[in-house]
């Protein structure tokens, strides 16, 4: 049986050049409008980077989208596992999205991974200091270490930073 990928599509001029943004730093964040392209930008520059090992931290609600965007948009061939309710536990490599919630859940498994990259979409959700979700990502102080700490990029995407 032969599986079927679709063509890849082309990133638009803006997206090739925040992809490439992005692929020169170690900590950013893209912020463009809604419906821009931040997501293919994001994978575009994990590719750039040549990273293997990816955690996307997302809301529940377009994790598949981030599959079909790796489809779309990555030439690499990364195993990719999105984690759903009643799922397996997270894989230790290629490409895992899970949502925030899935991140408190399996924290300890996460946040023992050295990830090459680390995405946060919609990091707004990020923004209280005191959430759960927050404290797993970036830790807590200098004492409690985040899944964050143990990337070596972490990208960080909103349309809607304030």
């Amino acid at each position: 049986m032969t599986s079927y990928r679709a063509p890849l599509l082309d990133l638009l001029p803006y997206q090739t050049t925040g992809a490439a943004w992005l692929a020169a730093r170690s900590q950013a964040m893209l912020c463009d409008e809604q419906g821009l392209g931040k997501t293919a930008a994001a994978i575009r520059a994990c590719d750039l980077i040549g990273a293997r090992d990816i955690l996307v931290l997302t809301p529940a609600s377009v994790r598949i989208n981030w599959l079909r965007e790796f489809e779309r948009f990555s030439p690499l061939d990364r195993p990719i596992q999105v984690l759903l309710p009643g799922g397996e536990k997270p894989h230790s490599h290629g490409v895992v999205v899970a949502s925030y919630d899935h991140a408190v859940t399996y924290k300890h498994l996460l946040e023992a991974v050295n990830w090459d990259t680390l995405i946060c979409d919609e990091f707004h959700l990020l923004k209280s200091r005191t959430a759960k979700r927050t404290k797993v990502v970036y830790g807590l102080g200098k004492r409690i270490k985040g899944i964050a700490a143990n990337c070596k990029r972490v990208y960080r995407l909103s349309g809607t930073p304030c």
